[in-house]
């Protein structure tokens, strides 16, 4: 499916941690979703196009239907500007669960690799929940390889998988 990614506005906090709850089936996560859009947007860190120094370069998108305009989902590009800079990673990345098996994350992810390249990078990385197959063979069919389990990551017993994308 055809998709644009549109800088998120503030506008955008509301909508996107709803679509989130739903997507993560968690008020928990919804929450986090709001305070990070709203922080970058509020606070905002130097962006991709920026020449001010940073130590995390950070931007977030809409993942848009062109045809008319309609949020499908949302995704996010970091950079660690102080260690590789050659690597980015993805970071808030999900699709309306309404929409699922249409090809919007996969036309998502490509269109996020291409921004990634044209900084760049050489490759992305993403932090996905060990225990969700779901979401690891997601990636995998993107092109993304298994890279190390990390114990206890993102809580006392979730363990994190790291992936990595060649661009």
């Amino acid at each position: 499916m055809e998709i644009r990614l549109r800088p998120l506005t503030v506008s955008d906090a509301d909508p996107m941690s709803e679509m989130s709850a739903r997507a993560f089936d968690s008020q928990n996560v919804a929450k986090l979703v709001k305070e990070h859009i709203e922080l970058s947007l509020t606070e905002p860190r130097p962006s991709f196009g920026s020449d001010k120094p940073a130590l995390v370069r950070v931007e977030y998108f809409a993942i848009e239907d062109p045809a008319d305009g309609i949020a499908l989902g949302m995704i996010g590009l970091y950079s660690m500007e102080w260690t590789n800079r050659e690597i980015a990673y993805l970071g808030w990345f999900f699709v309306d669960p309404n929409t699922h098996g249409k090809g919007i994350g996969r036309s998502a992810v490509e269109a996020i690799s291409a921004m990634a390249r044209g900084l760049g990078k050489t490759s992305i990385r993403v932090e996905v929940d060990a225990a969700d197959p779901d979401a690891i063979g997601f990636y995998e069919k993107c092109g993304f390889v298994r890279e190390t389990v990390v114990k206890s990551y993102f809580y006392e017993d979730v363990d994190m998988q790291l992936m990595r994308l060649i661009l």
